[in-house]
């Protein structure tokens, strides 16, 4: 049986359906959220990393093809981008509210402060994304194994009141065994901190970027990007506040991606 693969990426299309089409599988995944941006107060003070972005939803759905139009709207969702921007939503229809397929996006992590920064959410669809993890300083911040599709971005790394740094966190890991890939590092705290590792992807899910690692003595370094599609940023790492000594930025979402896979009769 001969088959029919449509694959969009970020922005507008349409999907043509094909000749003697028999039934249309579509599978959904929203863009990733970035990550929030490190804090930078002076000594003496918790100095917190961003959180990591939440990962976009992801969905699917089968039908006839006989009951899908010629032709149908897919709109395919963006990563968000540094400094606090969303996901966005994919799916195929008209609108998301009458869409065939929809998968939201994720949520951007929220920036560090002298406290943790509100965890990125993950978007809605069949199998949603999970929310970034937020940033420790009384321990190496890391991020437990997921358990959605798509693996979120690690949180930044922190700074103690009394000038101790943390690692930034791993990218979140894939929930389904037999997919396992390695998780992003997170950036290594210290003098000359290491940025997040991007996201490891794959075809339809991805892991989330590692964030960026405190530091008491350099600049530190900005959170990895989320895999492609739909992994969320990673958080910024802290930095004692001094000058010529920004702050860690976010790092950005993964894109979304919208598939529609058509089985065609002979």
């Amino acid at each position: 049986m001969a088959v029919d693969v449509q694959v969009f990426t970020p922005g507008t299309a349409t999907w043509t359906k094909p000749a003697n089409a028999l039934w249309t599988e579509i599978f959904c995944i929203g863009g990733g959220g970035a990550g929030g941006k490190g804090n930078a107060n002076g000594g003496g003070n918790n100095r917190y990393g961003g959180s990591g972005g939440g990962a976009g939803g992801w969905s699917h759905a089968l039908y006839a093809a006989v009951d899908l139009p010629a032709t149908a709207n897919v709109q395919c969702g963006a990563g968000g981008v540094p400094a606090g921007a969303n996901g966005g939503d994919s799916y195929v229809g008209a609108n998301q509210d009458s869409a065939w397929c929809y998968a939201g996006g994720g949520t951007n992590g929220g920036d560090g402060t002298a406290a943790a920064g509100a965890a990125g959410v993950g978007g809605v669809g069949e199998f949603p994304g999970q929310a970034g993890a937020q940033s420790s300083v009384a321990a190496a911040p890391t991020y437990p194994n997921g358990g959605g599709f798509i693996g979120p971005g690690g949180a930044g790394g922190g700074i103690s009141a009394a000038g101790t740094s943390y690692a930034g966190g791993t990218g979140g890991n894939n929930w389904e065994a037999g997919w396992t890939r390695t998780p992003a590092a997170g950036g290594a705290a210290g003098a000359v901190p290491g940025a997040g590792a991007p996201g490891d992807s794959m075809s339809l899910a991805a892991y989330g970027g590692g964030g960026g690692g405190a530091s008491t003595g350099g600049n530190t370094a900005a959170g990895g990007a989320g895999g492609t599609p739909g992994g969320g940023g990673g958080g910024g790492g802290s930095v004692n506040n001094s000058p010529g000594q920004p702050v860690g930025a976010g790092g950005a979402g993964g894109a979304g991606r919208v598939v529609i896979v058509t089985w065609l009769s002979s």
